[in-house]
C-alpha cells in the first residue's frame, strides 16, 4: 500500500486546522470537513437532495479551486458520520462569499 501524502492529526496543534461545516439547501443539504496545510485547503465533501447526489474531493490554494474529483465507488465513506467528532464549525462559513460554501458540481 501507498503511503498516505496527508493524514489527519492526533494532537490539539493539529486539530486547529480541521474543520467542519454544513449548507441546507431547499430540496437538500451537504457537508464537508476541510483539512488546511498551509495556503492548500482539502475539502471531502458529501450532498444529497431530491434527485442528485454527490461525493468527492476538492482541493484550494489560496482560497481557489486547482482540483476536484468526484467519488467512484459511493460506499467509500460517509461524512455524516463526522458529526459525532465534536470538530469545530467552519470560521470560513461566516463570511458573504466563503470560497468553501460552494456547489460541488459545479465547475467553478
Amino acid at each position: 500500500m501507498a503511503k498516505p501524502e496527508i493524514t489527519l492529526p492526533l494532537n490539539e496543534k493539529g486539530a486547529r486546522n480541521i474543520f467542519v461545516g454544513q449548507g441546507h439547501f431547499i430540496a437538500g443539504e451537504s457537508l464537508y470537513i476541510r483539512f488546511q496545510n498551509g495556503p492548500y485547503s482539502y475539502l471531502l465533501y458529501q450532498g444529497e437532495g431530491r434527485g442528485w447526489a454527490f461525493k468527492g474531493l476538492a482541493v484550494y490554494k489560496n482560497n481557489k479551486l486547482i482540483n476536484k474529483k468526484e467519488c467512484q465507488n459511493w460506499n467509500s465513506f460517509d461524512l455524516y458520520d463526522i458529526l459525532n467528532y465534536q470538530i469545530r464549525t467552519d470560521p470560513a462559513l461566516e463570511l458573504y462569499d466563503s470560497p468553501y460554501s460552494f456547489d460541488p458540481n459545479s465547475n467553478e
